[in-house]
């Protein structure tokens, strides 16, 4: 699996320990790496709320409520304590949406944007493989504003040629390699090529998995092996595998028993994400824009990403929200744009009153 995270833990770990000379500072090294995840978390917060800006350019309450939802998503709270790169996939991810619609509100983006954009496209894809599923939406977002301009070639080889260069430049010699040594350029640690041993049997899902929901509620912790629904929700909403260890009795000391609680209250803005992204789609279909591609598009292949991992992989531990996690801006976006149709009719109320009030 390609992970330029794991690269630059490494040499964290080797300068630090090189540095000091001993193994015994290499608590420090460990201190670092924290830095590193925490600096990826802040990263997704500032590029959720420069996206947010640029979508609600004049409401500042959409702004700030899908801000707070990706500082305390609970699943963004708990992957902090590990050791993983999917912080740094998904603040790479979310760097790409912000450039994405920067570079879609202009008329005429530079081409240093989209080289700087297929850098970082290039090193999300090295991150982690799961960030091809950027390019669809992306794809599809940049060659509509450029159909609707009716560009010339010469402009399409320096906006989307720049990016894909840029973008192979930087990813491609990586996937090439595995491609020439093991047949596939995507190589999955489920893979028997890999070389890792996998102790559990083959696993199956049905159709009834996709839609049964409702065993979250009542019994979140392992609730996955009731439905993909139930996976998904006891994930985005709390740590419902319980870190992943075997013996439940040695799982991280969170307070369960609140985690547990805010199952049912976290229904609300679930509700809110699902009325939002429903009335974005609706949108959509009436008058696309090509923010509507990027951000529903990439809603879109992320979840597909997801069914499609639980039906290769059908194990009870492979239904996690995170992995999601690329997804993140609209999420977001879904949350606040749900809170300003909720607002929407009460600022009306408000300016015609204070209307009424100014002609007396």
């Amino acid at each position: 699996m390609p992970d330029s995270y794991r690269c630059v833990s490494v040499s964290i770990r080797n300068r630090t320990l090189n540095t000091s000379g001993t193994s015994r500072n290499a608590g420090h090294c460990l201190c670092r790496t924290k830095v590193m995840r925490c600096f990826s978390r802040l990263s997704i917060m500032f590029l959720v709320l420069l996206s947010l800006r640029l979508l609600f350019p004049t409401q500042i309450g959409p702004q700030l409520i899908g801000l707070v939802l990706a500082a305390f998503l609970p699943m963004q709270l708990y992957l902090a304590h590990f050791v993983t790169n999917e912080t740094l996939a998904a603040a790479l991810a979310a760097a790409v949406v912000y450039l994405s619609l920067r570079l879609l509100r202009v008329e005429n983006g530079s081409t240093s944007g989209y080289g700087l954009l297929g850098f970082v496209l290039g090193a999300a894809i090295l991150t982690k493989t799961t960030a091809v599923l950027l390019m669809p939406a992306l794809f599809a977002a940049l060659i509509s504003k450029l159909l609707m301009q009716r560009a010339a070639v010469a402009t399409w080889l320096r906006t989307l040629g720049v990016m894909q260069v840029v973008c192979f430049a930087v990813c491609g010699w990586y996937y090439i390699r595995i491609w020439l040594r093991f047949g596939t350029p995507f190589l999955g640690n489920w893979d028997p090529a890999a070389g890792f041993p996998w102790w559990q049997d083959l696993g199956y899902h049905t159709l009834a998995d996709y839609f049964r929901f409702g065993r979250s509620l009542s019994a979140p912790l392992f609730s996955g092996v009731a439905g993909f629904g139930d996976g998904i929700y006891s994930t985005l909403w709390g740590d419902a595998l319980c870190a992943g260890v075997s013996d439940v009795s040695a799982r991280l000391p969170w307070n369960y028993d609140l985690m547990v609680a805010g199952y049912l209250l976290a229904l609300a803005p679930t509700a809110m994400i699902i009325v939002g992204a429903t009335v974005a789609f609706g949108r959509c279909v009436r008058k696309p824009t090509a923010n509507d591609f990027l951000l529903l598009g990439l809603f879109g292949a992320v979840t597909l990403g997801l069914i499609f991992m639980t039906l290769k992989v059908a194990s009870y531990a492979q239904v996690k929200a995170f992995y999601g996690l690329s997804m993140l801006v609209p999420l977001c976006f879904f949350f606040s744009y749900s809170e300003s149709l909720a607002w929407h009719p009460v600022s009306i109320r408000t300016q015609v009153r204070c209307s009424r009030f100014r002609n007396r």
